[in-house]
C-alpha cells in the first residue's frame, strides 16, 4: 500500500513540475509577444511618417502637374510602391496585436493572404519559391489577425521544413459552403508518429532553441475557434500541406475596408490648422491642401497650436499625436478647454487601437482618426464630413 501510495505522489509531484514548465512557457512567450508588439508598433510609426511625406508630396506633384503625362506616371508607380510599403507594415503590426486589440469583424480573407505573401516573399530566402493562387474576393467573417497569425505560422513551419529551398503553394478557394485555404511545401516531411503530434502544445521536433512548438497548436486554436478545422498531410522526403477549413458566410456581406470611389473635394476657402513637428509631412500637405482651395496654418508644437488656435479659430485642426515637449493628446485637451466645439482630427503614424492607442476621453471627442501615410481624397473626405457635422 505504502508503495503504491509513494508512486501516486511522485506522479503528482512529477505532473506539477512539468505544469509549472508549462506556465513559465507560456508566460514567456507571452511576454515575448507583447514585446514585439511594442518594438513593432514604434517602428511601424516612423515608417508611416517617413511614408506620407513621401506620399503627400508625389500626390502633390499629381495635382500640380496633370498635363504631364511622364511625372504622372512616375509618380503613380512610386505611390503604389509606398502603399505596398504601408501594406507590409500593416500586415506585421496585424501579427503582434494583443488579444484584447483583437476583433471580428467581415472581410475580405483574400487581402490577409496578400499581406502573409507581401511579408514573407521578401522575408524567405530566395532559394525557397513562393506561388500563389485565390480569387480576388473571399468574404469572412472573423479576426482578421489571428487568421493572419495562422498564416504566418504555416508558413513559417514550410520555410522551416525547407533548409536548402523549395517551392512552397498557398491556395485558397470557396467550395461545398467552406473557405478552403492551403499551405503545401515539398520539404523534408513528417513521419506518422510526428504529424500525430505535430498540434500538441511545446511539441517541436526542431532542434533546442528553434522554436517554443507552439506555433501550430496556436494556429490550430485559432482556426477552431473560428468554428474550422486544420489538418495536416504528410510524407518524409516528400513535402507537407496544412489545409484549413473555414465556415463560409451563408450572406455575402460588405467588405468592410473597401472604399468607394469618390470625386476629389475641393475646399473653399475653410481653415486648416495642421499640427506636426516633422516639417517632410508639413509643408508638402499645406501646399496640397492650399492647392485645393482651403487657407492653411500650420505649428511645429502644441504649444504653438493653442496661441495659433485663438488667433486664427480654424474650422479644423489637423493634429499629430507624438510630437516633442507637448504631445498632441495633451494638446487636443487644452484646445477643448479653450473651444468646446472645436473640430479636430488626429493624423498619426500610430493605429487608432491597439499598443498605442487613444485614451478614451480623448476618443470621444475627436472627430475623426486618418492613419498616416494617406490619401489625398480619404483626408479631403474625412475634412468635408467634419466640417459638414
Amino acid at each position: 500500500r505504502s508503495a503504491v501510495d509513494s508512486l501516486a505522489k511522485a506522479f503528482e509531484h512529477e505532473k506539477t513540475q512539468q505544469d509549472k514548465i508549462t506556465l513559465q512557457e507560456q508566460l514567456k512567450h507571452s511576454q515575448k509577444m507583447q514585446f514585439m508588439g511594442e518594438i513593432s508598433s514604434g517602428i511601424s510609426h516612423n515608417f508611416r511618417n517617413i511614408l506620407a511625406g513621401i506620399m503627400t508630396s508625389l500626390q502633390l506633384i499629381q495635382l500640380q502637374y496633370p498635363d504631364d503625362p511622364n511625372l504622372q506616371k512616375y509618380a503613380a508607380g512610386m505611390i503604389d510602391l509606398a502603399r505596398n510599403g504601408n501594406d507590409m507594415i500593416g500586415g506585421l503590426l496585424k501579427f503582434a496585436r494583443k488579444e484584447s486589440d483583437r476583433r471580428k469583424s467581415v472581410f475580405n480573407l483574400a487581402d490577409a493572404l496578400e499581406d502573409t505573401f507581401r511579408i514573407i516573399l521578401t522575408a524567405f530566402d530566395q532559394k525557397i519559391k513562393i506561388r500563389k493562387k485565390w480569387p480576388g474576393k473571399l468574404p469572412f467573417e472573423g479576426d482578421r489577425a489571428e487568421l493572419s497569425q495562422v498564416f504566418m505560422n504555416l508558413a513559417a513551419n514550410a520555410k522551416d521544413a525547407m533548409p536548402e529551398g523549395g517551392l512552397l503553394r498557398i491556395t485558397a478557394d470557396a467550395t461545398n459552403g467552406k473557405l478552403i485555404v492551403s499551405f503545401s511545401d515539398n520539404g523534408c516531411g513528417m513521419d506518422e508518429k510526428t504529424v500525430k503530434r505535430v498540434f500538441d502544445p511545446f511539441f517541436t521536433s526542431k532542434e533546442p532553441g528553434r522554436g517554443t512548438g507552439l506555433g501550430l497548436s496556436i494556429a490550430y486554436g485559432i482556426v477552431k475557434n473560428h468554428g474550422g478545422d486544420l489538418t495536416v498531410r504528410s510524407t518524409p522526403g516528400e513535402g507537407t500541406t496544412f489545409t484549413i477549413l473555414l465556415p463560409r458566410p451563408s450572406v455575402e456581406e460588405t467588405i468592410g475596408n473597401t472604399m468607394q470611389a469618390a470625386a476629389r473635394i475641393i475646399g473653399c476657402g475653410q481653415k486648416i490648422l495642421i499640427v506636426d513637428d516633422d516639417q517632410g509631412i508639413v509643408e508638402p500637405l499645406s501646399i496640397l491642401l492650399d492647392t485645393m482651395g482651403y487657407s492653411v496654418s500650420a505649428a511645429k508644437s502644441g504649444i504653438e497650436a493653442l496661441d495659433k488656435y485663438q488667433a486664427i479659430r480654424p474650422d479644423v485642426v489637423l493634429m499629430d499625436r507624438n510630437m516633442p515637449g507637448m504631445d498632441g493628446q495633451v494638446a487636443i485637451e487644452h484646445l477643448l478647454e479653450l473651444d468646446s466645439s472645436a473640430r479636430i482630427v488626429i493624423l498619426s503614424g500610430y493605429e487608432s487601437d491597439g499598443f498605442d492607442g487613444i485614451d478614451d476621453r480623448i476618443a470621444a471627442r475627436i472627430k475623426g482618426y486618418v492613419t498616416k501615410p494617406f490619401e489625398v481624397d480619404e483626408l479631403t473626405r474625412m475634412l468635408t464630413e467634419v466640417m459638414d457635422k
